[in-house]
């Protein structure tokens, strides 16, 4: 017989007594029941927050506005566009093809 620790016994002894599908019937109840929690119970605590957290900001919103529209600018090309004549002998070829095939 295989030694269990002490946390296995006790799921082995929950098993036996409330039957092999305890766990998944508690998680279920668990899982359907509606309680409001945290920012769901005062959204104005939410709001707060959010607002503390902008705040906060190291970098501020002008620096994420200028990076985001630095990073949409940049065509940097990709896949076939790199090379055209692999493009078009993977057309042929019904896109099957190593980057070793001329």
């Amino acid at each position: 017989m295989v030694k269990l620790s002490s946390g296995q016994q006790a799921v082995e002894t929950t098993k036996q007594r409330y039957g092999k599908d305890f766990y998944s019937k508690i998680g279920t109840i668990g899982g359907s029941k509606k309680v409001p929690k945290g920012f769901a119970v005062n959204i104005e605590i939410a709001k707060a927050a959010g607002r503390k957290g902008g705040k906060i900001s190291k970098n501020g919103k002008d620096f994420y506005s200028k990076i985001g529209t630095i990073g949409g600018s940049k065509k940097v090309p990709k896949g076939f566009a790199l090379n055209r004549e692999l493009a078009s002998i993977a057309g042929r070829k019904g896109g099957k093809i190593s980057k070793r095939t001329k």
